[in-house]
């Protein structure tokens, strides 16, 4: 009897990959063909959710999984391996692993008869990412995972691009869907980009104006093209973050700058479009509610007026206006600076305390979302990124004259030196960031460059002024458009948008 020899699966290489993105052209019977695999994308999604929430009940009240939570974390100040060891084997013998619910994804999919509209490989990676989300919630890292309403499910991903969602000759083929993608001959950056092998695609979809649109994502390997303009600079940047504002101190320049300076947030008119949608629900479920206006508890069938549909539509469309410009500022922003230097210095804080603290401004602002895309776009374009501890270095204390430590009060915008002259606080801790290495500030090299630096950091603080509050300027409102806002149903109740920003020199 000859013996069954089991191969080894080979490691997969991992390299470096990019996004291009292109729109679709889909015809009104494409787009219904999409959502049906949109709305079997879900189906899925929730089956492989529900079962995963299951497995993970079972598996806490097993007395394997109690046996591994009982066992030390840490062992000679080292990760526990045993403990590691005891909760793989309780996963393993429950089913709660990647693998086994790619399976049961694939069950659900085969059961129910799918399989002429969606693929192995998009189910995978569907039941996946119901995996992905239970597995963060029984770490602590996350909530209890929701189930997808109606359009929860925003794209479709493959596994490859020899899978049934491949690119083929300027198309997206899908089981007998193919779309043309809109590609722009002249742009020399796409033509670039879609010269490298294509790894994978992702079909999405999109709602603008009201309107469904189709795009594609298309998973390149290797690093973007860089363009012309954006080339990389030579020197050091120092940088000082805030839930709004943004210093930025180079070889040559300083400024003091308003993270997305251009986007601001229709706060009253939003509130008033929301007023009148929870009107709209009131009046439309009244059995949903208390006598003291509270929701009830439990089940509950909600019905949504159209009048209250076109108020949900403006206020996403709303949103979805906001992001797309939040997103081109900070682009905008993160090549200007590039453009000034190769090594990018500046404290690692925490976003999440910005947002408890700072609720309002990281909304419109993402500092978060702004760093992010900084170091993403750093590394492709082989520049440095030093982060370092706020706790070592303390730059908002210091002071290099005196050569000694002292706390300000966050309302304190200003550094006040020994012979009276000052300078934005801000402007100076980026000033500082320039010196830190090692996750230590460098206190011998601040005297010799203080002097060329000084005029420019003074002009960038009079040029830069903000309260610390950070309402300085009013800002210009969004309209809502095609909504009839509040009981008095006056067409001037939402001023246009001003054109221009609202933040100090907009240029790096």
């Amino acid at each position: 009897m000859s013996e069954k020899v089991q191969r080894k699966r080979a490691p997969t290489v991992k390299t470096a990959s990019f996004v291009a993105t292109l729109p679709l052209r889909a015809s009104d019977a494409d787009l219904r063909e999409a959502a049906i695999r949109f709305e079997i994308i879900r189906q899925v999604y929730n089956a492989v959710l529900d079962e995963a929430l299951k497995r993970l009940q079972r598996m806490r009240q097993s007395s394997a999984y109690q046996a591994a939570l009982a066992l030390p974390k840490m062992v000679a100040e080292k990760p526990n391996p045993e403990r590691a060891k005891a909760f793989r084997a309780a996963c393993l013998a429950h089913g709660f692993t990647g693998d086994a619910l790619e399976s049961f994804g694939i069950q659900c999919k085969s059961q129910a008869g799918f399989a002429g509209r969606l693929g192995a490989p998009e189910t995978q990676k569907i039941a996946l990412r119901a995996f992905g989300a239970v597995q963060k919630h029984s770490f602590g890292l996350r909530g209890r995972p929701r189930f997808k309403g109606y359009r929860g499910i925003k794209s479709i991903e493959g596994k490859s691009n020899a899978a049934a969602l491949r690119w083929r000759e300027g198309r997206l083929e899908y089981g007998g869907l193919s779309l043309k993608a809109v590609v722009d001959p002249k742009d020399a950056y796409l033509c670039e980009a879609l010269s490298r092998r294509v790894k994978y695609c992702r079909l999405l979809r999109r709602t603008i104006k009201g309107r469904e649109r189709l795009y594609l994502h298309l998973i390149l390997e290797g690093q973007p093209p860089i363009r012309a303009k954006n080339t990389l600079g030579q020197g050091v940047i120092g940088l000082d973050q805030g839930p709004s504002d943004l210093a930025v101190v180079t070889d040559r320049e300083a400024h003091l700058l308003r993270l997305a300076g251009t986007v601001e947030e229709p706060w009253d008119a939003k509130k008033r479009v929301q007023r009148a949608i929870d009107r709209s629900r009131r009046a439309t479920n009244p059995g949903n509610y208390n006598a003291d206006g509270t929701i009830k508890k439990g089940p509950k069938t909600w019905k949504v007026s159209a009048r209250c549909r076109v108020l949900y539509q403006a206020l996403a469309e709303v949103d979805r206006r906001l992001t797309a410009e939040r997103r081109s500022a900070h682009g905008q922003l993160q090549n200007d600076i590039l453009r000034q230097g190769d090594v990018i210095k500046f404290e690692r804080v925490s976003y999440k305390a910005f947002q408890r603290r700072f609720g309002r401004s990281v909304k419109v602002r993402a500092p978060g979302d702004f760093f992010a895309g900084l170091k993403r776009k750093a590394e492709s374009a082989g520049a440095t990124v030093l982060e370092f501890p706020t706790r070592t270095t303390r730059l908002s204390q210091y002071c290099h004259v005196r050569e000694d430590y002292v706390k300000k009060p966050l309302s304190q915008r200003w550094h006040v030196f020994p012979d009276g002259s000052r300078v934005q606080r801000d402007l100076y801790s980026a000033w500082l960031a320039r010196s830190v290495e090692r996750d230590t500030l460098d206190a011998s090299s601040l005297q010799q460059a203080w002097k060329p630096h000084e005029p420019r950091l003074r002009v960038a603080s009079e040029r830069g002024r903000q309260p610390a509050s950070g309402r300085g300027l009013a800002p210009p409102t969004l309209p809502l458009r095609g909504v009839r806002a509040g009981r008095a149903q006056r067409k001037d109740r939402l001023a246009p948008m001003a054109d221009g920003g609202c933040g100090a020199d907009g240029s790096a």
